[in-house]
């Protein structure tokens, strides 16, 4: 998570997360299911058999329903949705009740819950009694109400949401001529808008909004393919795969598709019933409320974190009650709970379920060995570890397995595990380049600056992309003899992309870090202040200023911004924050606040080199002579790109 840090990876809020509180604290062909019927039944504590396996186990109690969706205890929270039903209470919980009680296969007495909820201002967003009753009245066997119901939401809805809907509703009730016919609807082909278009504000939001369109149609081509495939009509789903690929050649889901139908070892995935469905369509709405959400940080946060949304955690759990084999409901929902440092929660959340593909469990192993990590059970990491190395030898997870060995500086088994990777003559280039720059990051976590630099050149000569290049960049500025190189490359990439405020950290903060000279300290200081002004809550770049700051005498400066950066980590940490605001403290005289910051820093995993220097720290203190005190530069507001060429 620090500026060297390479991930091909894998956000109005504070509204949704008081709502939950205030909701709950305050002709047909019969349906089928992916359910035992023996879990259609009311458990003893009164909810569902389904909901009553999430029990946490641990927490007994809560002090609130959002301190059960943190610890992902969805059978104390539709325990909590039913009384409030029972109690006539807190009408906005009700759809959580109505949800439950289908689970439970008491699909009339769902109705009935559905009937007497009053009627809401946007009738088909999740959880209201419009949105559900079409998956109720499916999953009940009444397929022609449950069309009817579905059809009367046909005008209050995005056409794409409709369709959508309406095809996995048909999916789910068995009707699968019907629901082809409703994906033959969206395109034939297909536009990726082009990033590179845009230089104006006014065609930002053009290629915002043209982007959720194609992305809202490509999701439904995706599922109009993957229902062609369950109905053995391969070579019609090739055909929506090519379409796709010819709007965006490096999708990855789709070339993956693709392989397996072309190697005559495609994965099946099981028709939808009206339960999946229903969660899938659920799915859909909190990636709606998660878009809106990331929109309104840019807008008026400028990147600054929101707070967890219990709301939206509301609807992915419980879309992973009706849907448990969802890997993708189950990674989103885990990650989810991860960011927000809910690590045992998380891991918990990734390995329930029953995802049946063993790359797919492997992929949550990895979710829930990380998020062990971070909460400090080390132990229980190793073990995920191992059942994962056991079920698949998928690059990707594999490297994913090394990444977690990079972190805790198991350096020669992630060596090892990374170069059998390499090894692998199939590889596409990106997964190559990725497994390089991972080896790269591990030789530095050793300490071998040299076989760093060698593996990032080995990247870049399979991906030549900025992203690679910046790496590159990254890792020949941490030695001396390679510098003024490394430099060169963030010039060039700089010059591109000049507005970048990730581009001003990485190469700002390449230019303090050793500077040679006062120019090139001011020159690194100026494109830090920018940075800063358009992204002011990244914790990286403030922490990047807050040593600029030391560098300039400036101590107490130096401590807001390095302070100011460890609490925006939150809930995760990095050794580097530390190190520096160690060395800011002892500047001020604060010696024990000094060396507890270092030795936090040397628990959080250093790299061999840097640890050496801060166990000197911790022992000896600061040695060497303090920054000369001087006034950084003036940035005005609006300055234009420096000319970093007269560097």
């Amino acid at each position: 998570m620090r500026r060297s840090s390479f991930r091909y990876t894998k956000l109005t809020q504070v509204c949704a997360s008081v709502l939950i509180g205030g909701l709950l604290a305050g002709c047909a062909v019969s349906p089928k299911s992916d359910v035992e019927p023996s879990a259609y039944v009311i458990s003893q504590s009164g909810i569902s058999q389904i909901a009553a396996k999430t029990q946490s186990g641990v927490v007994t109690s809560y002090d609130s329903p959002n301190a059960m969706l943190e610890n992902a205890d969805m059978a104390a929270f539709m325990l909590e949705a039913r009384d409030a039903y029972l109690k006539s209470e807190k009408s906005g919980a009700w759809g959580f009740t109505a949800v439950d009680m289908m689970l439970a296969g008491q699909y009339t007495e769902a109705l009935t819950v559905l009937n007497e909820m009053p009627q809401q201002t946007t009738p088909w967003a999740a959880m209201t009694s419009d949105f559900l009753r079409p998956w109720i009245l499916g999953a009940k066997g009444d397929v022609e109400l449950a069309k009817e119901a579905m059809l009367a939401q046909k005008d209050t809805m995005p056409n794409h949401s409709f369709r959508g809907y309406q095809a996995l509703l048909l999916e789910g009730v068995g009707l699968y001529e019907e629901a082809l016919g409703i994906y033959q609807q969206g395109p034939d082909f297909f536009v990726n808008p082009d990033e590179d278009d845009v230089d104006t504000a006014e065609a930002y939001q053009k290629f915002i909004a043209e982007s959720l369109a194609f992305n809202a149609e490509r999701i439904l081509a995706l599922r109009h393919a993957d229902l062609l495939v369950k109905l053995d009509r391969d070579a019609e789903a090739m055909v929506i795969y090519t379409s796709l690929l010819h709007a965006n050649e490096d999708d990855a889901y789709t070339n993956a598709r693709m392989k397996e139908l072309s190697s005559g070892e495609k994965k099946v995935k099981p028709f939808h019933t009206a339960h999946t469905a229903l969660g899938v369509a659920l799915a859909d709405q909190a990636e709606l409320i998660q878009q809106r959400e990331v929109f309104a940080g840019m807008v008026l946060a400028k990147g600054a974190k929101s707070p967890f949304n219990h709301f939206l955690s509301a609807i992915r759990q419980t879309a992973a009650l009706l849907n448990p084999s969802s890997l993708e409901i189950r990674q989103i929902e885990a990650d989810n709970l991860y960011q927000y440092g809910f690590f045992d929660a998380a891991a918990r959340f990734a390995l329930a379920g029953n995802v049946e593909d063993d790359d797919a469990k492997a992929s949550l192993l990895i979710r829930a060995s990380e998020a062990h990590l971070e909460a400090g059970n080390s132990e229980a990491m190793e073990s995920l570890n191992k059942r994962a190395l056991t079920l698949t030898d998928e690059p990707f997870t594999l490297l994913n397995i090394a990444d977690l060995m990079v972190r805790i500086s198991d350096t020669d088994r992630a060596d090892a595990l990374i170069m059998q990777i390499l090894d692998k003559e199939d590889l596409d280039p990106k997964t190559r380049a990725y497994a390089n720059i991972l080896f790269a990051e591990n030789k530095q976590q050793a300490g071998d600056l040299l076989a760093a630099s060698q593996a990032a050149r080995v990247a870049v000569e399979v991906d030549d992309s900025d992203q690679t290049r910046g790496f590159l960049a990254s890792t020949l500025t941490k030695s001396d003899v390679t510098r003024e190189e490394g430099l060169d490359i963030y010039r060039e990439l700089f010059i591109q992309s000049p507005d970048s405020p990730s581009m001003m950290n990485n190469f700002g903060y390449a230019l303090i870090v050793n500077a040679t000279t006062d120019k090139e300290l001011d020159e690194g200081f100026r494109l830090l202040k920018r940075a800063n002004r358009i992204t002011p809550f990244e914790p990286n770049l403030l922490d990047s200023l807050g040593w600029a700051y030391y560098l300039y005498g400036d101590y107490e400066r130096a401590e807001e911004y390095i302070s100011k950066a460890l609490d925006l980590f939150l809930p995760f940490d990095h050794w580097e924050l530390h190190s520096h605001l160690g060395d800011v403290y002892w500047r001020l005289g604060r010696e024990d606040d000094a060396r507890a910051s270092w030795q936090t820093s040397l628990d959080q995993f250093p790299p061999a080199l840097d640890r050496a220097t801060i166990a000197s720290k911790l022992e000896n203190g600061l040695t060497e002579a303090a920054p000369v005190p001087r006034v950084p530069p003036f940035v005005p507001k609006n300055e234009a790109p420096p000319k970093i060429r007269s560097i």
